[in-house]
């Protein structure tokens, strides 16, 4: 009898062994780091498997492990992972690649491409869609701007020149799964956004906000710069000043070819996931996929990224990833996220700014929406706004920091005290910047020291302009040049006052004779720095002598506009 319920026993503990491996994770993109939903997630050459949720979740239980997993999904590159033989219960993550373009295997034959009637529903029921089609709303907006160096060689620890920033080498994030990358500026906003139809314009006032690497104002304008603000549903999408033909323009037929890859249910709507790509090359265009909701053609999710074939000076790669979910009658985004990668020679480090938004407590048509759209100010600096405390952070921010994000705090706190630190940041400021700071004053700018065209040949010029150690009120500047073609001096001088912070006020007045272009092409770049000189591109324009003298008076209105009046004789 003891040796027959032994048996059973047995029997029964391998019964329950043999089910007993659990195998859970997430998929994610590799780009975005976003969840990939509806992934496929697979032993290779069994039936044994399961797919991931909307958020890219996936867990499954199996009575036998076989030696890796695998996931893969529709637009992205298949990924193998090995599987712990010993482990009962194992997290396994994937960062998948996006695919190539091609999609040789899809094939219209007769009549008109499917995917193109739900894109014209997309075109023809966006402007009711889009959530400024609403009379007014309000949402809180968690935004976070990273800056990461990538590509960062590991000898460089061995460096005597950076020796002293040993430390900073312990943060870089070196996981399987990515590319190492080391985080060196990162800024959260925590903001109350109010939008009113008839005034035309969002109003964004900021409620906290915190920062910590870089603290030089043109870098983070520049950072700030890179991601300006944009709707999908416009018909140009402009990265850094340059206009990118929305998949969802009016004009999207003409500009991409569509494919329909997968339909489903998405939260009680029937959805369709479409995926894009341009019709030409070295056009300003996207490339990659979204899901729509039939019938009410709203999109639910997109993800894209900039061609391969468009040039814009050392930018290797932009990514725009967006979810939206219903308010109302319309769709409002839950989270956009935009990636765009610098890489300026090969083999050297690149630089990563990343913009994350997220938004929630939306509201639409309440009163009190109005009422604080007419009295809140977006230029008036309210007190205790940078907020450094660690616990507020934890407690508003909409999605916990990542390990590498949160160290930044602690290691730009440790790399000040390094002596050679304000060296180093003096001599990157002058590089980016263009400026020497000289007390109170700075000279400059360095781009601006030589340069030659067709009037003046070879020309030279130095030039100066105040710092806020001089004063945060009043700003001068000014600079000489000279050519040695036509041998003539050239001039400028400027003045800034800033009356009033709030209300900002601003009154100004500058004289200039110099060499000028005689265009209307001039591209909104500030004079003088790398960025401007990497950007611009070069047209043949006709350079006149200009004396010139303006004046202005600027004034911010609460509205969230602004009023300039502008004299100037030429």
């Amino acid at each position: 009898m003891n040796r027959l319920l032994l048996i059973l026993i047995t029997c029964c503990w391998h019964a329950l062994a043999w089910g007993q491996f659990t195998i859970h994770g997430r998929v994610l993109d590799a780009d975005t780091k976003e969840g990939i939903p509806f992934a496929n997630v697979f032993f290779e050459g069994t039936t044994l498997g399961t797919s991931t949720g909307l958020d890219g979740y996936y867990e499954f239980k199996v009575k036998k492990l076989a030696d890796s997993i695998s996931a893969s999904a529709i637009g992205f590159e298949v990924q193998e992972k090995a599987l712990h033989p010993d482990s009962i219960v194992q997290e396994i993550n994937f960062y998948l690649e996006g695919s190539a373009l091609v999609l040789d295997e899809v094939v219209v034959i007769a009549g008109e491409n499917p995917a193109n009637r739900i894109v014209r529903g997309i075109i023809e029921k966006k402007a009711q869609n889009r959530v400024d089609a609403l009379n007014s709303f309000q949402y809180e907006s968690y935004s976070k701007i990273e800056l990461d160096l990538e590509n960062v060689n590991p000898k460089l620890q061995q460096s005597k020149f950076l020796k002293p920033f040993a430390f900073v080498f312990e943060n870089i994030d070196s996981t399987s799964d990515e590319k190492p990358f080391l985080p060196v500026y990162i800024n959260e906003v925590l903001s109350d956004v109010y939008y009113v139809k008839e005034e035309g314009k969002p109003k964004s006032v900021i409620q906290a906000q915190r920062t910590s690497g870089t603290d030089n104002q043109t870098i983070i304008e520049y950072i700030k710069r890179i991601h300006q603000d944009y709707n999908i549903y416009d018909d140009w999408i402009y990265i850094l000043d340059k206009p990118f033909a929305s998949p969802f323009s009016k004009s999207g037929l003409g500009y991409y070819d569509y494919y329909i890859l997968d339909s489903t249910n998405i939260d009680g709507l029937w959805s369709y996931k479409l995926k894009f790509k341009p019709k030409r090359k070295q056009e300003s265009t996207f490339y990659g996929d979204f899901w729509v909701a039939d019938s009410i053609f709203a999109v639910e999710r997109v993800n894209m990224r900039m061609s391969p074939d468009v040039n814009i000076n050392l930018v290797s790669r932009i990514i725009i990833y967006e979810e939206f979910t219903l308010q109302d009658s319309a769709w409002a985004p839950v989270k956009k996220k935009m990636v765009v990668d610098f890489t300026p020679t090969e083999g050297a480090p690149g630089m990563i700014a990343r913009r994350t938004e997220t938004f929630r407590e939306f509201v639409s048509g309440q009163p009190d929406t109005r009422q604080h759209y007419r009295e809140k100010d977006p230029f008036y600096v309210y007190e205790k706004v940078e907020v450094d405390s660690d616990s507020f952070w934890a407690e508003v921010r909409h999605e916990p920091l990542s390990k590498t994000e949160a160290a930044v705090y602690s290691m730009v706190d440790s790399i000040q005290n390094v002596p050679l630190y304000k060296t180093y940041v003096e001599i990157i400021e002058i590089v980016f910047i263009g400026y020497f700071e000289l007390g109170p004053v700075e000279i400059g700018p360095y781009s601006s020291l030589y340069s030659t065209n067709p009037v003046e040949g070879d020309r030279f010029r130095i030039g100066m302009r105040t710092s806020d150690q001089f004063s945060e009120e009043v700003r001068l500047g000014g600079y000489v040049a000279y050519g040695l073609k036509d041998q003539d001096f050239k001039y400028s001088a400027d003045v800034k006052w800033l009356i009033s912070k709030n209300p900002r006020i601003m009154v100004g007045a500058a004289y200039k004779d110099d060499i000028s272009l005689n265009s209307e092409n001039s591209e909104e770049f500030v004079e003088g720095d790398l960025f401007s000189g990497l950007f611009r591109r070069d047209l043949m324009q006709k350079l006149i002598r200009v004396q010139e003298g303006k004046a202005f008076y600027e004034r911010y209105w609460k509205s969230g506009f602004s009023n300039r009046i502008t004299f100037l004789n030429r």
